[in-house]
Parts: C-alpha cells; sequence; structure tokens
C-alpha cells in the first residue's frame, strides 16, 4: 500500500499517521491542486460572474475558513465556534466589508462543509456562497479558488495548496490562542511557517491587503514554501497518482 504526499516535507509525519515505513509515502503531490493550475474555460468564466452579481471589482478574493465546531462527521469543537461565517470573534461584518471595498476587492466567503450554517447578509464586497450556490453554477470549489487573485484562511491547510498559484494569501486568525490550546497545531511556529501577514482584526486585515496589492514581498516565501511543503503538486499530481500504480506507462518529468 502507498500513502501520497503533497511533498517530501510530510513524509514522517504521514508515515507515523498512518503506520507505514517511510519509504511507502509517495510524493505525487494532491490531485486536487490539479483543479488550481487550470486556465478557466469561458463557462467557467460566466459562471463566476453569476457568483458575484452585479458586484465588480479589480480583484477577486476567496475566503475560505476552517470550522470551530463541526456539525456533521467528526462532530467535535476546535476552539470556539463564533456564530459566523468568517469565524471571526465579535465579527463587525460592515468594517470587514469595508476593508474589501477599500482595495478595490470583491471576496467570496464560504464556509467549512462541516460548519453550521449562517444567515447571510447583503453586502457590497463581500458575497458568501455555499455548496448549493456553487452546484447551481456548475462549479467546483477549487475550479473556482482557481480563479481568484488573493486567498484568505486560517489554519484551514488550503492555503498549502493555493502555493501552486503562486498567488498571495492573507491568514485571518483573531483565535490563535484559543485554537492551539484546543485543536492544537502540527507546527507550533505558526506565524514563522505561513508565507503571508498574519492580521487579527479588521483594521490589520484593510493593511495586509492593501500592502499585498501594493508591494507584495511575500512572493519569494511563498515559492520557498511551495517548494518545501508542496513540490509534489505538479499540475499533474492525478497522472502521478495513476503512474504510482502501474496503471499508466507513460514515466513522469523531472
Amino acid at each position: 500500500d502507498w500513502v501520497v504526499a503533497a511533498g517530501s516535507y510530510w513524509r514522517p509525519t504521514l508515515a507515523a499517521a498512518f503506520e507505514v515505513p517511510e519509504d511507502r509515502v509517495a510524493v505525487t503531490g494532491m490531485p486536487r491542486c490539479d483543479l488550481l493550475t487550470q486556465t478557466p474555460t469561458a463557462h467557467q468564466t460566466s459562471a463566476l460572474a453569476a457568483l458575484l452579481g452585479d458586484r465588480s471589482a479589480a480583484r477577486t478574493s476567496i475566503w475560505l475558513p476552517t470550522y470551530r465546531m463541526s456539525v456533521t462527521g467528526d462532530v467535535r469543537e476546535d476552539g470556539t465556534e463564533r456564530g459566523n461565517p468568517f469565524q471571526v470573534p465579535n465579527a463587525d461584518i460592515p468594517t470587514i466589508d469595508e476593508a474589501f471595498a477599500a482595495t478595490d476587492t470583491v471576496c467570496l466567503v464560504k464556509s467549512h462543509p462541516m460548519s453550521p450554517s449562517y444567515e447571510a447578509a447583503e453586502l457590497s464586497n463581500v458575497v458568501f456562497i455555499t455548496d448549493e450556490d456553487l452546484e447551481r453554477v456548475g462549479l467546483d470549489l477549487y475550479t473556482l479558488t482557481a480563479m481568484t487573485d488573493l486567498l484568505l484562511t486560517d489554519v484551514s491547510s488550503v492555503w498549502l495548496d493555493y502555493l501552486v498559484t503562486g498567488k498571495p494569501i492573507v491568514f485571518f486568525l483573531p483565535d490563535m490562542d484559543d485554537y492551539r490550546n484546543t485543536r492544537g497545531m502540527i507546527d507550533d511556529s505558526y506565524e514563522d511557517l505561513v508565507p503571508g501577514p498574519v492580521a487579527e482584526n479588521a483594521a490589520q486585515l484593510k493593511a495586509a491587503l492593501a500592502g499585498l496589492l501594493d508591494n507584495d514581498t511575500y512572493a519569494a516565501r511563498r515559492e520557498e514554501r511551495r517548494m518545501e511543503l508542496n513540490e509534489g503538486s505538479d499540475g499533474h499530481s492525478s497522472l502521478n497518482v495513476l503512474r504510482l500504480l502501474d496503471l499508466v506507462d507513460e514515466p513522469r518529468a523531472h
């Protein structure tokens, strides 16, 4: 049996988790990341426009927070459920909306599929979307994510995948200590690990967005992290897995 990994960094962790030797952990990249490297079709571009409605801006971002309380699957609480789709304590949603408006950015917010449902407010620069919305316009989440100009997230692993796009990432984690003390983290040096600004309130979020858009100083660091943590996701990860299983004869390019 094989365990597949995004990069060689994960070999010891995955070998221990699945109780296999490290030489049975193959760096194929993650097949889902193939979607992040594809050029959108005309239909997909139109589907994105349908999600945005009459909103227009110079940039489109996507915010993908992880859950704090799951209501399906492994029902549990990690950190504290904040009762809003951003998972921000005492979220001042109009101020968050203004942060995107001030940087001429529209933000699509998609809650984790294991999170509770939230009431969606009507805002100028923030659009709340659901799995049903994606199904309605004929998009999957990663195809949509590939079409955005910037990712916002917290401790979700989506940022590791998004590295293959080369695009900016903002980390928004006001409840870092709370999350660390409940769920815990594989790597406690979160602030040193992530290749982007870490914001803890709406003002810092606005500054982080403006800073990345005016002068993206994190590009080299993102590439370093990609090569360290996700070097296997080369746009052909699905094919790499098939090669690993001897289901295709074509050798992997180096």
